[in-house]
């Protein structure tokens, strides 16, 4: 298990000309910072932004299913095995 120094910058505390940081410890697991080591080395991050770059990732890529509706064009369906798993479905469903 590791604990990771996190230096915080709140924007309330800063001041033109001084740096204000506070530091905050978590732990992770050994397999987490791994992972978040080689991605921080691979891209020439520093821990805070491999973080935020994950977050930031995650965010976008969390859309909800609504935000898909109309995103399959009518020739990208193939009808006949929508019609396959529709018959499937209405058999097991009995």
């Amino acid at each position: 298990m590791y604990l990771m120094n996190v230096f915080i910058r709140p924007k309330h505390t800063e001041m033109p000309g001084r740096s204000h940081a506070m530091v905050r410890v978590i732990t992770i697991m050994d397999d987490v910072y791994n992972e978040l080591h080689s991605l921080k080395k691979s891209r020439g991050m520093s821990f805070s932004q491999a973080i935020r770059f994950l977050l930031k990732e995650r965010r976008e890529s969390s859309r909800g299913l609504i935000d898909l509706a109309g995103s399959i064009e009518d020739r990208d369906i193939n009808r006949s095995a929508m019609e396959r798993i529709r018959k499937d479905y209405n058999r097991v469903r009995g």
